[in-house]
């Protein structure tokens, strides 16, 4: 077994001391690229009328020629070189293929082979294989005239998933932009997604592939390495991992390469062993390097430390973020759920109410809540979390008076416009205010608290929103939520990369359903393990992200009473109200961390008032310097939250409303005075406040 635990910063590079992996080589340039042209001849000409069309194509003909006059054979189809730009005839370029697999692999299929069991053996499985990829090696190998002698195949039993991990990791690596705290940090996460159980191991494939570009003992650099997935999979193709960018087919050769291997025995129309259209490659003059990136200061080399921002100019892996969706929640391990549901355990608080008058069978309780909200699939279910349901048509009565009293200002909210649906902004102070019987009854739930501890530890704070949805109501767009779902890409960017886990452990997302949702209700779409990903907060807005929800959402039914829980990092969003009569009605509850708020009171405008004059003095003379910049950060509140979303709510898309220091720095650049900063901020201040709620009476 692999332990990684003292894992070395810079991996084995030497053929040598990849020990586990077994060569095997094949010498059959003739006869594959006989039966290549034979079973284009006898069977499948598609390869041929490709080669036509692309030798008299402009975006072709300097790269591919087939002599005038002249049969379709490998004497008479001449590649240019990318490397030499010579023009040589396929017939010259011999090579021989090299077969990486874990040594039990070769084992494995020798002793099928003596025990009468209907597989290949070694040598014929190499021969197959040789065979099938023989159009895609053919057309890549004649592509350079130096470093295809041998062209290495490593055999893996990966889905494409992993391969596509793999292929992202080595490409990043190649850029040699990480420190060597990044360089353990990023190998043990790939390390981690492949397991202990893989065949080969990512360890052991990842110390073959430097190898192969980095052993002095090799006297070329290979132009690419193929890495075939499991063959038992049809989940995708094998992948192709270039030297460096010049060396990958461009895009108007191979946009209409023909499907199909070349097997002499397939009749299958789309058999492929490898899509030449998706293709990874390495860092032009950076073949992978093991050697770490070191920083001079002051004419003394230090190792680099690790960038503590996440960047817009480098998206998030799409490959490691379904690779953690992809888990399975397992009953074992949340042994008081009722059921596993769509990956969403399920509590029955009916069974569990015992657990409230025993503090050591609450904390069981609340630990596997607490694993799931962090290291589970991020969401859980209470099934009659309020048995009573009173106690909800009561508080119904009273949100519809609000919805009632404050239909005039049409308020809208972050996802849909006014009039849409209906929205009550601090349900929690107004339903206080309304009805303080009702609301004391409504925030008794014992399990309200209960779920709220096992997250965030006692003193928390709570706040709710209503939300109706009514019949016909659109979806929302996936998002992740308070506090860094509410700010724009740009923004999270500027906060380091441990503020984006440490901002999901502050806050607990909930909803208590306020009526019966059947699913064409849309209740709230979810996707499992999603609050793991790290990179979620710049990620969610992403076109591709945005489709793998759309792709994999699950969403349950719940009843009037049912509560749901989970992590505000979690990727969803409100489902399509399809019914024709049921509107969807939920508090949504949100609870935050005691350790949101400052040690000491600070009354800013009195501070700003005093200060702006000299301010401005030193604005006008620095413009927005570093300096002005740090007054403005400590003076200024640059969190716009908590406000009165009555009057401050959040526009469609998401944005959050102005603070105090952007109002400081658009009155620097418009030059206002400080009698118009002061009144602004004292407007913003009063907009914040919480007014009492006038309740029409029905």
């Amino acid at each position: 077994m692999e332990n990684i635990s003292n894992l070395p910063v810079e991996l084995p590079a030497k053929v040598s001391e990849c020990s586990e992996l077994r060569l095997n080589e094949m010498n059959l340039f003739d006869k594959l690229i006989g039966e290549f042209f034979d079973a284009i001849a006898e069977r499948n000409p598609k390869h041929r009328e490709w080669y036509r069309k692309i030798s008299r194509s402009p975006q072709g003909a300097h790269q591919i020629a087939w002599k005038s006059g002249k049969p379709f054979s490998p004497h008479f189809l001449f590649f240019r070189t990318v490397d030499t730009a010579r023009l040589m005839p396929m017939a010259y370029a011999e090579f021989r293929v090299q077969f990486w697999a874990h040594k039990f692999f070769w084992v494995e299929r020798d002793a099928k082979k003596q025990g009468n069991v209907e597989q290949y053996d070694s040598v014929g499985f190499m021969r197959l294989t040789m065979v099938a990829l023989a159009p895609e090696l053919l057309l890549l190998r004649n592509r350079y005239d130096r470093g295809c002698g041998d062209i290495p195949i490593i055999l893996t039993e990966w889905t494409s998933h992993k391969l596509n991990l793999a292929m992202e990791y080595w490409q990043a690596l190649s850029r040699d932009e990480w420190s060597i705290e990044e360089k353990r940090e990023q190998f043990v996460k790939v390390y981690k997604h492949f397991g202990r159980k893989a065949k080969p191991s990512f360890l052991q494939v990842d110390c073959l592939v430097r190898s192969l570009f980095l052993d002095p003992v090799i006297d070329y650099l290979p132009a690419f390495v193929i890495i075939m997935h499991n063959p038992r999979a049809e989940d995708g193709h094998a992948r192709v991992l270039f030297q460096r960018p010049s060396f990958v087919p461009p895009p108007e050769l191979v946009k209409e390469w023909p499907t199909g291997c070349g097997n002499p025995g397939c009749t299958k129309p789309d058999c492929s062993f490898i899509d030449i259209k998706e293709t990874f490659c390495l860092q032009e003059g950076s073949p992978m390097e093991t050697c770490d990136k070191m920083a001079t200061v002051n004419g003394t080399t230090h190792p680099q430390l690790s960038s503590r921002l996440y960047s817009i100019s480098k998206p998030p892996s799409i490959v490691e973020f379904e690779a953690l969706c992809s888990q399975t929640t397992s009953k074992d391990t949340y042994p008081l759920a009722e059921l596993i549901s769509s990956n969403v355990p399920i509590y029955d608080l009916t069974s569990l109410h015992s657990v409230l008058s025993s503090p050591e069978k609450s904390s069981v309780l609340q630990d596997e809540w607490h694993h799931i909200l962090k290291s589970g699939p991020g969401v859980l279910v209470l099934k009659h979390m309020y048995p009573d349901t009173f106690i909800l048509g009561k508080a119904n009565t009273v949100f519809r008076s609000i919805i009632a009293s404050e239909k005039s200002s049409m308020k809208g909210d972050h996802f849909a416009a006014g009039g849409k649906n209906d929205r009550i902004w601090n349900s929690f102070n107004k339903h206080a205010m309304a009805d303080p019987e009702g609301f004391v009854e409504y925030y008794s739930n014992p399990w309200m608290a209960l779920v709220s501890e096992a997250w965030l530890g006692p003193a928390y704070q709570i706040t709710a929103q209503v939300n109706v949805v009514k019949p016909g109501g659109a979806p929302q767009v996936s998002h992740r939520d308070y506090h860094l779902g509410f700010q724009d890409a740009k923004a999270c960017a500027r906060f380091p990369k441990a503020m984006h886990v440490a901002s999901q452990l502050l806050t607990l997302q909930g909803a208590v359903a306020h009526s019966d949702m059947p699913l064409d209700s849309g209740p709230t779409r979810l996707l499992p393990f999603s609050q793991q990903f790290e990179e979620g907060f710049m990620a969610y807005r992403l076109p591709e992200f945005k489709e793998y929800f759309l792709n994999h959402w699950v969403a349950l039914p719940l009843e009037m009473g049912d509560g749901v829980f989970f992590n505000p990092a979690l990727f969803h969003a409100a489902g399509e109200n399809r019914t024709n009569e049921v509107e969807r009605s939920a508090n949504l509850i949100q609870v935050s961390s005691a350790f949101g708020k400052t040690m000491e009171t600070v009354e800013h405008l009195p501070l700003i008032e005093k200060c702006w004059d000299e301010l401005h003095r030193k604005w006008e003379h620095e413009k927005m310097s570093q300096e002005v910049e740090a007054f403005i950060a400590a003076i200024g509140e640059g969190y716009p939250f908590p406000t009165n979303l009555d009057r401050r709510h959040p526009s469609p898309g998401g944005m959050a409303p102005m603070s105090q220091q952007d109002v400081l720095r658009k009155a620097l650049e418009q030059g206002w005075g400080r009698e118009q900063v002061i009144d602004t901020l004292k407007h913003m201040e009063d907009d914040n406040r919480v007014y009492p709620v006038k309740v029409l009476k029905e």
